[in-house]
């Protein structure tokens, strides 16, 4: 067995410093006060360069400090991450950490003080001959740039490996800047302990001790540890603690993809008050859970008509209390009388977009918040109630200006059984008379979902001249249990059936050349792809397949180094003869048209064997392939040179085999 390496002192490797020189390198891509990134000269009518859409966005996240007047800003000037800052009363942000090391990759920023800023940080390892991925966490002084490691380990046992996970934080304390609650599995332990840590010193106290099998925990508002969460197999069981403490009780249990799940979403200022995500007529809602009653009896809080509700909680940063949900879609419901007319207000100042309220002040006067749109690649703004202004600090993708944007128009077409299937279509501003060249573009996940926001890939695509087709297939989520469901083992199935009648669509209604459709997609929707052109009497030209799923066997048998394995199973399958069937691996000769696979050398998601023996399986079978390997790749493309290098190769491959402005 080869040793774990020592990944105790990961602070000192990250290698961060004073960067300010990469700043003075990219002007305008980072702004300050109320100005706003202009395109050069008539970038919006002239086709955008590549790099407009694959760069990495110039603002990758933002966060306000409590105090209102500091921000701290994730950027990448020049492809590499770099922590900017701005101070109280400045009008412009200083530069203040970069990291120099390809190997690291930011998470999340959350300010602890107004002096200093929590950084989460992961980066690929082994263990036990596993390939996965690691967190650590460090703190930032946002005026010097010192850093501290939150967790420090020089005293564990000799031989006893690191936690995995060492950015867990299951409570921030905002009353107490100096201490985070964090879930570490120190001491080779299976299952997290809760600790409250330091963030400057590193020491340490335990607050709650590791159960068999409880994989999260949960905190009321009054900072004590109240949920526990346990999964055996495919089955999750939420136990409960009482407020005073005493013994866990088992709450509820549920199956994974079950419509009996509740998941705990969070308290609410009230001990007794739980809220939770469930299912209420089939689709997802929240519920509150009145914990100090038998039979912990639940009121619906939130629904919508055939759609699902159930997300992430807004919690008021003065009061504590619970506001409202941040939906899966994106969207913002609020349910709180005090909170709705400030929402509502920013919702009408930005009407045609959608708006994140990103972080407040602890006092609730300044906050940011961010915009999206199908045409807005996202602008931060920075807003004062009390001087009632509102001006934009910062755009995502600054080289892409809204009139140079497609958009895309909500669509809707039924499956070979009747279903509808809602769809978003994507149409080239200078698209000549359809039909056109087109690309069908299924999501990942599976469990997941396209929505009518920005879309880089999309908008990219568009702007080659290619009609862009994105589907909602069965297994998505959004559209209630039965639909999520009914992707369950149904890789290859139904859910590719969904995909392939949105490509009817397309050529019945006159959108797409028929003979000119090449299928693209990124990790399950690499396997959509892949699985497209295998199909008998395929209408694809071509296919594209990043990062994406060939072989469900080795999918399946790879998940048992893990504890989520029989969830995997439940939603790929568990016969191997089955899932072997439905694998592109064991279908190349069946493939047909030309092929291009792009993977990383890092993908913790999808292993890079399933690239390479696709790429060996079309060799054998004579097929057209060509296969990039991105070395140090992981699944997200967090490296701006392989989001460009993917971008170059599908670019020219879709421009060799679907010739978009030679319709002949």
């Amino acid at each position: 067995m080869p040793a774990v390496p020592d990944t105790g002192d990961e602070a000192h490797s990250l290698r961060w410093w004073l960067g300010a020189f990469l700043f003075l390198l990219t002007p305008g891509l980072l702004l300050g006060g109320a100005a706003r990134a202009q395109p050069p000269g008539n970038a919006a009518v002239e086709r955008l360069p590549l790099e407009a859409f694959a760069s990495l966005p110039a603002v990758e996240t933002m966060a306000l400090a409590p105090g209102g007047g500091r921000l701290a800003l994730l950027g990448n000037p020049d492809g590499r991450p770099v922590l900017f800052i701005r101070d109280p009363g400045a009008d412009a942000f200083r530069p203040l950490l970069v990291n120099d090391s390809d190997r690291f990759h930011i998470n999340w920023l959350h300010w602890a003080s107004d002096e200093w800023l929590l950084v989460s940080a992961r980066y690929p390892a082994r263990r036990h001959a596993t390939d996965v991925v690691e967190t650590r966490l460090v703190a930032v002084d946002a005026v010097s740039g010192r850093i501290r490691q939150v967790v420090r380990l020089d005293d564990r046992p000799d031989g006893t490996p690191p936690p995995q996970f060492q950015d867990e934080v299951v409570d921030f304390l905002p009353d107490d800047p100096r201490h985070v609650l964090m879930a570490l599995a120190l001491d080779g332990e299976a299952w997290p302990s809760v600790y409250r840590v330091d963030i400057l010193s590193g020491s340490r106290r335990l607050e709650q001790r590791a159960r068999p099998g409880f994989y999260g925990w949960l905190t009321d508002q009054q900072h004590r540890v109240r949920i526990g969460l346990q999964r055996r197999d495919a089955t999750h069981a939420v136990y409960l603690r009482p407020p005073q403490g005493g013994d866990w009780q088992l709450a509820w249990r549920f199956e994974a993809f079950g419509d009996d799940s509740a998941v705990p979403l969070g308290f609410g200022r009230d001990p007794d008050e739980l809220y939770v995500a469930a299912y209420h007529k089939g689709f997802q809602a929240v519920f509150r859970v009145d914990l100090s009653k038998p039979g912990l009896p639940r009121t619906l809080v939130l629904s919508r008509p055939h759609r699902d509700v159930g997300g992430g909680l807004i919690y008021s940063p003065a009061s504590g209390e619970a506001v409202g949900v941040v939906a899966g879609d994106g969207s913002i419901e609020v349910w709180d009388a005090g909170y709705r007319p400030f929402l509502q207000g920013l919702e009408q100042t930005f009407n045609d977009r959608r708006v994140w309220l990103i972080s407040m002040s602890r006092d609730e006067r300044r906050y940011l918040a961010l915009t999206e749109s199908d045409r807005d690649a996202g602008t931060y703004y920075y807003g004062d109630r009390d001087a009632a202004t509102l001006v934009p600090i910062g755009q995502r993708y600054p080289l892409l200006p809204e009139a140079a944007l497609s958009g895309r128009k909500r669509v809707a077409y039924e499956a070979r059984d009747g279903t509808e299937i809602e769809g978003f279509l994507t149409l080239p501003r200078s698209a000549g008379q359809a039909p056109l060249p087109a690309v069908v573009f299924p999501h990942g996940g599976p469990a997941a979902m396209a929505d009518d926001g920005f879309d880089y890939w999309a908008e990219f695509l568009a702007s080659r001249g290619y009609a862009v087709l994105q589907m909602n297939f069965r297994g998505s989520v959004g559209y209630g249990v039965d639909f999520l469901s009914a992707g369950l083992g149904n890789w290859g199935r139904v859910m590719q059936d969904d995909v392939d009648d949105g490509t009817a669509w397309l050529i019945r209604r006159g959108i797409a050349d028929p003979r000119r459709i090449c299928i693209v997609g990124a990790s399950y929707g690499g396997y959509a792809a892949l699985m497209g052109v295998a199909r008998a009497d395929s209408p694809y030209r071509c296919a594209v397949s990043f990062a994406g799923v060939t072989d469900l066997a080795d999918l399946v048998r790879d998940a048992r180094d893990f504890s989520n394995s029989d969830s995997v199973k439940r939603l790929v399958g568990d016969d191997m003869r089955d899932l072997r069937a439905r694998s592109p691996v064991n279908l190349a000769e069946r493939i047909e048209v030309p092929v291009l696979l792009v993977q990383g050398t890092d993908d913790r998601r999808v292993d890079i064997n399933q690239g390479r023996s696709m790429y060996h399986a079309l060799q054998a079978a004579g097929a057209e392939v060509r296969y990039v390997e991105q070395d140090g790749g992981d699944h997200f493309l967090s490296r701006e040179a392989h989001r460009l290098q993917l971008f170059r190769e599908m670019e020219a491959f879709l421009e060799r085999h679907l010739h978009p402005d030679d319709p002949g």
